[in-house]
This record gives C-alpha cells, structure tokens and sequence, in this order.
C-alpha cells in the first residue's frame, strides 16, 4: 500500500493513504501522531507553520517501510508570511464557532423534543397514582416510569451537552477578538522584541528573519489601533510623574514614567506596569507632557 508523509507550513505534517485495518494504527500511534477525523488522515500535533521534524517523518517512515508499506516522503519547508498565518487562523476560528453554533443549536432542539416525549409519556400517569403493588400491571407501570425517567435524564444531558457547545461557540467566535486585543499585541510585540534581539547576538540569521517580519506585521497592527483610537499613545512622551492613569479597571497615581513603562503608586507598595498594559490617561492639571 503507498503512503505519502506530507509536510508544508498551511497543513502541518500529515500521513495520507491509510485505511482502517491496514496495521498502520498501532505504528502511527506510537510514533505520536494523532487521527484527524475532519481531514480523514494522521497528522503530527502542532506542526502546522512550524519547521519540519525530520527526525520524526524518518522514523514513521522506516517503521512503515518495515512493516511493508510503500511510503514517499514529500517537505516544503518554505513560511507563510504572518499575514497568511494570521488570516487562515481568523478563518478556521471562524469556520470552528459557526460548527459549534450549529452543533449547540442541534443538542438544544433534540432536548426539548426529548424532554416533551418524557412529558407527553408522563401525561397518561394520573398525578399522584402509585404503583399498584399487588396488580397485575404493577410490573409494566414500573418499567414505564423506569423509561420516563430514563428518559428526562436523556434530555437534561442533551441540555448540558447543548450549554457546554454554546460556552465553546462562544470562546471560539471570541478567539479573535481576544488575540488581537491591545493588551494582547503588546505583550506579543514586546516578546518578539527580545526575540529578536537575542537571535541577533546569536547570530542566527534565518530566525532574524522571520521574527523580523513577524514583529512588523505586528507593530502594522499596532499602528491601526493606533490610528482608530483602539490604543492609546501612551509613553514617557505623554505621561509623567503626578498623572494619573487606568490600568485594568482602576486608575493609579503614577510616581514615575521610564522609557518603557510606568510605575504605579498602589495599596500594597509601587507596581511597574508596560505602557501597552494601560488603558487611560488624566493629566493632572499642574503637570504637562514631555516633548
């Protein structure tokens, strides 16, 4: 049987051409991969927009050649930009909360329609009638409550099940938002910043590169906060000691301002806090910004 180990940085490393029962299972788990019921194939965990592991698409290899499989090795090692990574993530973030949506949306409908059959079965039990001990329905009124009971236990899992895909629905359709909050971009430019500067002392130029370009798509998206008003221009050239600004939910005196951040007076001692961290800014009236 030909197998093909596949790598490129959109879908990661794959193993394709495999069927049920074929002995190539027990091998792949082994080796770690995992299977992929929506791409219908073994892929290697978080190996998409990464390097290939070598190391390991030669051992699936050998072991799969081993076991009297034909396998073709295929890697493309070539990056996507940033932009490319970022937009197929907008997308399947998507493409998951519109899944998740639909999905709660079906457990929400079975429910109700399990739950009214529990009901309407329920209904032909006059209310308050026991069980009937001594008669001879006594057994088949017992297997029936049984079954109603069963039953409404059924539509209140289907109802949990359908509450746990809409919290997922929800997390998932926030995902973006969230990676892209302004907070969330400046930690990410600050620790692409260190990155790329301990790569240069390294002198490990093809990782200069890509952090490079990575950190500019980045400080792109910054400069449209920016420009749209979502982030505030915060820096020692706008705040100084005695303003006051927000961090969080609360405002804090500021008791002096560096070049990269802010320090804070606060309840339990003075606290330092990036600019990219604040979300407000009040000058007090005595005080102007520094040129």
């Amino acid at each position: 049987m030909n197998v093909t180990i596949e790598h490129t940085a959109a879908t990661g490393t794959l193993v394709e051409g495999t069927s049920r029962g074929d002995g190539s299972a027990p091998i792949l788990k082994g080796l770690g991969w995992r299977w992929g019921r929506s791409i219908g194939c073994w892929f290697a965990p978080r190996s998409r927009d990464t390097a290939p592991n070598v190391s390991l698409i030669e051992r699936t290899a050998q072991a799969l050649r081993a076991d009297g499989f034909a396998v073709e090795v295929s890697i493309d090692a070539t990056p996507r930009t940033t932009a490319e990574v970022e937009a197929d993530k907008i997308t399947r973030a998507a493409d998951r909360a519109q899944e998740l949506a639909a999905k709660a949306s079906r457990l929400d409908d079975q429910a109700d329609a399990t739950y009214a059959r529990a009901r309407e079965m329920a209904s032909h039990i006059p209310f308050g009638q026991p069980i009937l001990a001594d008669h001879y329905s006594a057994g088949r009124d017992r297997r029936t409550r049984d079954r109603i009971s069963s039953i409404y236990d059924k539509s209140f899992q289907l109802a949990h099940d359908a509450e746990v895909a809409h919290r997922a629905a929800d997390a998932a359709a926030a995902h973006t938002g969230a990676r892209y909050s302004v907070t969330t971009v400046g930690n990410r430019i600050q620790s692409l910043t260190a990155d790329l500067r301990r790569a240069e002392r390294a002198g490990r130029a093809s990782q200069v590169s890509e952090l490079a370009e990575q950190l500019a798509y980045w400080q792109g998206i910054r400069s449209q906060q920016l420009a749209d008003g979502t982030a505030g221009d915060f820096g020692s050239h706008t705040i100084k000691a005695g303003d006051i600004v927000q961090c969080g939910r609360a405002w804090y005196v500021v008791e002096r301002a560096s070049a990269k951040s802010v320090t804070l007076r606060g309840d339990f001692g003075p606290r330092r806090v990036a600019y990219h961290k604040l979300s407000g800014h009040r000058a007090t009236p005595n005080s102007s910004p520094r040129d």
